[in-house]
């Protein structure tokens, strides 16, 4: 039988991700709206980005 999770633990690291992510973007809240990430490879210096659209911009931060 598979382990059950543990909820107290993964909301305890939710809850300190959105700390880290609201020290950063102090202006991101829940609610809806398009976001977008960048990244330079460190490899080839080659520059990318994603695009995205979220119900809750928080939770996706989150899960990024």
């Amino acid at each position: 039988m598979p382990n059950k999770p543990n909820y107290k633990q993964l909301f305890a690291k939710q809850k300190a991700l959105e700390k880290v992510i609201k020290k950063a973007c102090p202006s991101i809240d829940n609610k809806s709206g398009i976001y977008f990430y960048t990244r330079i490879d460190e490899e080839t210096g080659e520059k990318f980005a994603y695009i995205g659209l979220a119900k809750d911009l928080m939770r996706r931060s989150v899960s990024h």
